[in-house]
């Protein structure tokens, strides 16, 4: 850690400069931290930071895009590949709309942001519903099912 007034580099847990006496402000915050949890903490305030910051479509892409991209991670390792299709498909008109909101792809009309939003959006349901799409049925599949005949010694009348 250094001194954020000249720089000189700090054992972990002082509270003020040994060189020129700066109160060192992170443990105004959190008084007992350790290194990697102060770091947590101000990673934190800045992810807290940014995301205040946007706006709500920014927020709604932000979430859809973690979730694609997820979708296709999933993909990529069942070897599907109609999902990797739709997931990439998807992914691809997130970061369209989101080049169109940030004014990065120019457009006519402002509502086909939204538009191409709401479509990438809802290519979640095939791609979710592409896992069991061309999955073995009819002769070729294998039946899960055995079924045994099971004959009693006596009929139900004479019990």
């Amino acid at each position: 850690m250094k001194c954020p007034k000249c720089g000189v580099k700090l054992t972990a847990h002082v509270k003020f400069c040994s060189s020129c006496g700066e109160r060192i402000e992170r443990f105004k915050e959190i008084p007992n931290a350790t290194e990697k949890e102060f770091v947590a903490v101000r990673m934190k305030k800045s992810f807290l930071s940014f995301w205040h910051k946007q706006d709500l479509f920014c927020k709604i892409e932000t979430v859809a895009i973690t979730a694609a991209s997820l979708l296709l991670v999933v993909a990529f390792f069942s070897k599907k590949v109609l999902p990797i299709v739709f997931s990439i498909l998807q992914l691809g008109g997130l970061i369209a709309a989101l080049l169109m909101h940030k004014k990065k792809i120019k457009c006519t009309r402002d509502w086909l942001q939204f538009l191409v939003l709401i479509i990438a959006i809802a290519v979640t349901v095939p791609n979710i519903s592409s896992y069991s799409w061309f999955e073995k049925t009819g002769a070729g599949a294998q039946n899960s099912e055995k079924h045994t005949k099971v004959e009693t010694p006596c009929s139900a009348v004479d019990c």
